[in-house]
């Protein structure tokens, strides 16, 4: 069930992606939550500030292209890097948002990947941004 502090964290999250430098790309923002430990928001990378994140050359246009490292990942890297208990990852919540280049707020349900990280960090709860042609929604996920 979505709880008032649920859409706060969410909005918490929208606007990091409007503040943060896009490059002309989708911003990704994700946090997580319990009680009073906030980690994040973090935001994805598009441009080499992480030494996760590979390059590919891409011939075609002559130029390099940078795989993003996404937000939620970065977010895992730090609760792994704070050293929190497994009950305080489990009790606590991700919140994933997103927005275009033009800032319309974007679907930003985890990539497979991302999902298969979050399952094995013991994240059981799950809430990310939604849109259709009513608006935006935000959705509830809780991982077994």
């Amino acid at each position: 069930m979505i709880k008032p502090k649920d859409i706060r964290e969410v909005l918490r999250c929208i606007k990091a992606c409007k503040e943060g430098s896009s490059g002309g790309q989708y911003r990704i923002g994700s946090l997580f939550l319990y009680k009073n430990i906030r980690i994040g928001p973090f935001l994805n990378n598009y441009f080499k500030t992480d030494p996760l994140i590979p390059t590919i050359a891409n011939y075609k246009y002559q130029q390099d292209i940078l795989i993003t490292l996404h937000a939620e990942v970065k977010v895992i890297k730090e609760l792994n890097k704070r050293r929190l208990s497994t009950t305080i990852i489990k009790k606590g919540t991700l919140y994933i948002s997103g927005l275009s280049p033009t800032d319309i707020v974007l679907t930003s349900k985890p990539c497979i990947n991302c999902m298969k990280l979050i399952t094995r960090t013991s994240i059981h709860r799950l809430i990310y941004t939604a849109s259709n042609s009513e608006g935006l929604l935000i959705k509830e996920n809780i991982i077994n």
